[in-house]
Formats: structure tokens, sequence, C-alpha cells
């Protein structure tokens, strides 16, 4: 699953320029519902600015100092520290940085640096329960032993019972050494008639939902 299918694209987003006003960017801010947003140079990305940021700063200063603040630039205020991703990275690259970094999102960008469009959190967890294929099927937790050949032996009884695999997905369980826990979603076929070519092969079934 590649970025450039998960992100906001650019012509959707509402983003703020460099040259703008703290006090119009605020009111964008505001007004749109946004924490954060995207700042620009033209077509090229340059970082983000966050309302938390335009508050916490303008109560910092004097009273005689606000008024400049809010005339000042978004140029002289933006975060400029944000990690960006191109359209043909995995999802797996943008995940990978939010679990690292504190950032509202993930900026995809071009060669040129010029903004293409976002990935933000909810559109990871997007993938992710169609990469699991939520809503679909019968699913299936299964322990099995850590041995070469389990998943194809996990197939064939599969197919015995005239079922079809919709997603797999296996995990290493914290609290069992050397065995691994698979999750399946599958339709078509008897479940029970599945289960019970699965449980022949060894497998242990530990819920089915």
């Amino acid at each position: 699953m590649i970025v450039k299918n998960y992100m906001l694209k650019r012509e959707d987003l509402l983003v703020l320029d460099v040259s703008q006003r703290i006090q119009d960017a605020l009111n964008l801010i505001v007004a749109d519902g946004h924490l954060s947003l995207p700042v620009v140079e033209g077509d090229l990305f340059k970082g983000c600015l966050s309302i938390y940021y335009i508050y916490k700063k303008y109560y910092e200063k004097e009273e005689t100092d606000r008024a400049a603040f809010l005339n000042s630039y978004v140029g002289d205020h933006y975060r400029k520290d944000i990690p960006t991703l191109s359209a043909k990275n995995v999802v797996e690259d943008a995940s990978i940085l939010f679990s690292r970094e504190n950032i509202p999102f993930v900026p995809v960008v071009n060669k040129e640096e010029h903004l293409l469009g976002i990935v933000t959190q909810k559109s990871i967890f997007q993938s992710f329960n169609k990469l699991m294929g939520y809503g679909s099927g019968v699913r299936l937790t299964i322990y099995t032993p850590d041995v070469k050949g389990r998943i194809s032996r996990l197939a064939k009884a599969i197919k015995k019972g005239d079922g079809n695999i919709i997603s797999l997905a296996i995990n290493d369980p914290e609290s069992k050494l050397g065995v691994k826990e698979i999750i399946l979603r599958l339709d078509g076929g008897n479940i029970d008639k599945i289960k019970g070519y699965i449980e022949k092969e060894g497998f242990k079934i530990i819920e089915i939902e």
C-alpha cells in the first residue's frame, strides 16, 4: 500500500503561505476547525503552524507586543523540522514517522519538495482496516507453533472447507515463545466445516467472530 493512495491531495487541503500574517493564519485555522496546517511558499513545502503555537506565543508576550505578533508573518514562526515522504513510500513509513515524531501529519512531496498532499493518522487507521478486511467475512484468531510450512498447511485446510482467505496477518504474542498468532478473515464455505479441517492440521483456534 503506497502513500499516494491514502494521502489527502494538495488541491483538497487548506494551507498557509509564508507571506500571510499570523492573524490571518489564526482566523483560517479556527474557522476550519484544524489544530495545525501545512505551510508553503508557492508550491514548496516549508513546514507547519499550529494553533497551540500561536496562542502560546501570544500569551507569552507583553500586551503591548501582542498586536505586533499578530501582524508578523507566518514565515517567521512556522515549524521547520517536519519529515516528509514521497508518493512512492509505503504506508508503513508514515506509520513509523507518527510513532517516532511528534507531528500532526506527514507531508508528501515530489523531488522539487513541492507539496503533493499529507497523510493523517486517520488515513493510517483506514489503511490498516482495509488491510485487515475489517467488516468482511468471519474473523479467526489462531495459535500455531513457529514451524516452517504452517501457513501453507493452513491455506490447504481452508481450501478443503471451500473457504476463501480475505486477509491474513501474523503476530508474535509477547507471552508465548515459539508461537505465532495468525489473524485472518474468511468468506465462503461452512465455518464449522472449515474449523474442523483447520483443527485437524494441529492449529489452535482461539477466537471466531
